[in-house]
């Protein structure tokens, strides 16, 4: 069980809040100058011409660098036999330089996604670790495919439901 802020569950059962969450993804290689930081909200305005925006957050961050605001589509894994997990994130709007970064590396990125509110960008709701970018398109959007070992190296089944191990199930 995963433990959330009591401003992440009221927003979540809200039926309207002003608080939203925000998905902040950090893409890291040794190829790259520096950390690709892209969030999926434009909470601060930090230019004006051109208008950009970003959230600033500490998480995964020593310098106070910002996350770009890109618009954020998520494809969620795929169950497939033959194959490990793999979800798709696809940016609208990203910069040429993240595009140019991106486009620079050879073997696999590291790729951590963290879930945070507008309202409170230092407090982690939710965090996903060790993900690996196995490709990268650039036309129209960029897409980054994404996949986890970690996520099919699950122990299945998980063990049985049995009097002995669950004793409160069988009363």
């Amino acid at each position: 069980m995963r433990t959330v802020s009591l401003n992440y569950r009221q927003m979540l059962d809200a039926p309207i809040t002003t608080e939203l969450p925000v998905f902040l993804i950090y893409i890291d290689h040794d190829d790259l100058d520096a950390p690709i930081r892209l969030s999926s909200d434009p909470t601060t305005r930090i230019t004006d011409d051109p208008p950009r925006y970003a959230t600033y957050s500490t998480w995964k961050t020593d310098d106070g660098s910002p996350f770009l605001f890109a618009g954020l589509g998520v494809k969620l894994p795929e169950d497939k036999d033959d194959a490990p997990p793999q979800s798709a994130i696809t940016f609208t709007g990203a910069d040429a330089a993240s595009k140019a970064a991106l486009r620079a590396v050879e073997g696999r990125a590291s790729v951590s996604l963290a879930v945070v509110l507008a309202g409170s960008p230092d407090v982690l709701e939710a965090e996903f670790l060790g993900m690996e970018l196995v490709s990268a398109t650039f036309e129209p959007d960029v897409t980054l495919t994404i996949e986890s070992d970690a996520l099919h190296e699950l122990p299945w089944p998980y063990p049985r439901m049995t009097k002995d191990r669950f004793p409160a199930l069988f009363r």
